[in-house]
């Protein structure tokens, strides 16, 4: 991706580095709209109720990574759309 970017600004054509320029500012809010939707997640009722569920299956310990697991997924899978 870092090599891409380069080439791109490389290149002698002002319209193609000004598409990578004008792409920061929509970057930055969706990243905050993200965060926005994101943050209330941690303390929702779902993820309570997966650690209950997953508890008697495979224990305290793992059972508390798995929230944490799935919470990190979505941010991932997120961030990946982002960079298409």
């Amino acid at each position: 991706m870092v090599f891409r970017r380069a080439v791109a600004m490389s290149r002698s054509d002002p319209f193609e580095r000004r598409a990578d320029y004008a792409r920061g500012p929509i970057l930055a809010i969706a990243a905050y709209v993200l965060h926005a939707l994101a943050a209330p997640m941690v303390g929702s009722r779902p993820m309570p109720l997966i650690f209950e569920r997953a508890r008697p299956l495979v224990g305290e310990r793992a059972a508390a990574l798995i929230p944490v697991i799935l919470f990190i997924a979505l941010i991932g899978v997120c961030m990946e759309y982002l960079k298409a």
